[in-house]
């Protein structure tokens, strides 16, 4: 009996040894021998707006000229009022939003993302 505890001691100690090699990471790595390379992502187009009016918020589809997409969503927050949201889909939906702004509709919104901070850079182009 005496020999029987010991073994079951000994099995359990290695296998507590041993766990981070059974239960763990794992132990072995492939290290490429040519890396991966990402295109680096230059321009994003709008595809896509959504305006709910009541949330009141904008949604903005982005795809980049890497195929990515990013998803942008101006929401009421301590910048914007939801206020200030519906002013400007009342804008679009009256058709006098590039009369009162002097812009396009995707120019300001360009514009709104980098001010947000969610993209940085500088809105260029001519409207469609």
């Amino acid at each position: 009996m005496k020999r029987l505890v010991l073994a079951l001691t000994f099995v359990a100690g290695v296998l507590a040894g041993h766990a981070g090699l059974l239960l763990g990471a794992p132990q072995e790595i492939l290290t490429l021998t040519t890396p991966v390379t990402v295109a680096s992502t230059t321009t994003w187009q709008i595809v896509d707006i959504y305006m709910s009016t009541e949330g009141p918020s904008i949604k903005v589809t982005l795809k980049s000229n890497t195929g990515e997409r990013y998803v942008y969503r101006s929401v009421p927050s301590e910048t914007v009022t939801a206020a200030q949201i519906l002013a400007g889909l009342k804008y679009i939906n009256q058709g006098k939003f590039m009369t009162l702004q002097s812009k396009t509709l995707h120019r300001f919104l360009c514009e709104q993302m980098v001010a947000d901070g969610a993209k940085i850079g500088t809105c260029s182009g001519t409207p469609q």
